[in-house]
C-alpha cells in the first residue's frame, strides 16, 4: 500500500515537472511582458527593416489625477483598493482605442495648422482637435531587438542589454515619443558599436501650459512635464529588466529641449542617485553651474 502511494506521488510529481517545463518552452509570441500588478504589455513584431524587433507600444508609466498636478503612479482598483479616481474632465485614450508606436501623444501647444500647407479652411484647422492628442498622455514605447529578446529570455543578469532612452525636443510645446523614422536604422547603428544590441525607449511628457505652467506659489506643482520625465525614468529603472534591459546601463539622450531637460534633472537637488549613478560617482562638476536652489 505504501509503495503504491509513493509511486502515485512520484508519477504526479513527474507529470507536474514535465508540464512546467513544457509551459516554459511554449512562450507567447509575439512576447508579452507583465510590469506592475495587472498590467500586461503585448508586443508587435517587425521584421521588415535591417534589424528585426519587438515593439511594446503605449505603455502607461503614470496617471493624471488632477490637471496641472504632479503625475501619480499607475494602479488599478482590481488590485489596489486605494487607487484614486481621476478627474473626469481630463481627456484620455478611449477604452476601445489600441495603442500603437507614438500614439497617443500629448496635447500640442503649437497646433498642426501653424506649419500646415494643406489647402483646407483656416477655421477648420483652428477648431479641429486631433484624435491622437490627449491630456492623460503619459505613455512610453519599448523597442527590443529580436536578438536581445532571444538572448535574455531566461532573464540572466549577464545577458541584459544596455538601454537607450530618448527624450524628444520641441521647445516644451510640441513633439512626441514617435521616432518618425524606422527604429531598425538606429538599432543597426547600435549593433556596430555593441554586438549585443541595445533596447530603445522613447517617452511622452506633458507640453505647453499642461506641462510647464508657471506658479507663484512656492509649494505648488510647477514644471510638471519634468516630473513626468522623472517618473518615466523611474519606471524604466524599475521594470526594464523584464524586457531584457540592464537597469544599471541606461543612457538618456535628448534633442533640443529634450537635452535641456536632462540638464535640469542632473542639476536638481532632489534627484535620485539611482537614476544617474555613474554621474554621481564621477564628480560634482554640475554643482558648480550657475543654478540656484530655491
Amino acid at each position: 500500500m505504501l509503495s503504491s502511494t509513493c509511486l502515485a506521488y512520484f508519477l504526479l510529481f513527474a507529470v507536474s515537472r514535465a508540464t512546467a517545463k513544457s509551459s516554459h518552452r511554449t512562450a507567447a509570441w509575439p512576447p508579452i511582458v507583465t510590469s506592475a500588478k495587472g498590467f500586461l504589455h503585448e508586443s508587435v513584431y517587425n521584421g521588415t527593416g535591417s534589424v528585426a524587433y519587438y515593439s511594446f507600444n503605449g505603455i502607461q508609466y503614470g496617471r493624471l489625477i488632477e490637471r496641472f498636478a504632479a503625475p501619480a503612479p499607475i494602479c488599478r482598483k482590481s488590485f489596489l483598493k486605494t487607487c484614486p479616481d481621476p478627474n473626469p474632465s481630463i481627456s484620455r485614450l478611449g477604452a476601445s482605442a489600441k495603442p500603437r508606436r507614438g500614439y497617443p501623444k500629448c496635447a500640442q501647444a503649437i497646433p498642426d495648422w501653424v506649419n500646415s500647407k494643406k489647402e483646407t479652411p483656416f477655421e477648420k484647422e483652428l477648431m479641429s482637435i486631433p484624435d491622437d492628442e490627449v491630456e492623460d498622455c503619459l505613455f512610453l514605447d519599448v523597442i527590443v531587438p529580436q536578438q536581445v529578446w532571444d538572448q535574455t529570455h531566461d532573464h540572466s543578469v549577464q545577458s541584459f542589454a544596455p538601454v537607450f532612452v530618448w527624450i524628444h525636443g520641441g521647445g516644451f510645446t510640441s513633439g512626441s515619443r514617435d521616432f518618425h523614422e524606422d527604429p531598425s536604422i538606429l538599432l543597426a547603428k547600435c549593433l556596430e558599436i555593441d554586438k549585443g544590441g541595445v533596447i530603445l525607449v522613447s517617452i511622452n511628457y506633458r507640453l505647453g501650459l499642461f506641462g510647464f505652467l508657471a506658479s507663484e506659489g512656492r509649494y505648488a506643482d510647477s514644471n510638471v512635464g519634468l516630473l513626468d520625465q522623472r517618473m518615466a525614468l523611474g519606471w524604466i529603472e524599475k521594470y526594464i529588466g523584464k524586457f531584457g534591459g540592464d537597469p544599471f546601463h541606461i543612457t538618456v539622450v535628448g534633442e533640443g529641449t529634450g537635452a535641456g531637460s536632462i540638464l535640469h534633472h542632473l542639476t536638481a537637488s532632489n534627484i535620485s542617485r539611482k537614476l544617474f549613478p555613474k554621474l554621481h560617482e564621477m564628480s560634482h562638476w554640475y554643482q558648480k553651474l550657475p543654478f540656484h536652489k530655491w
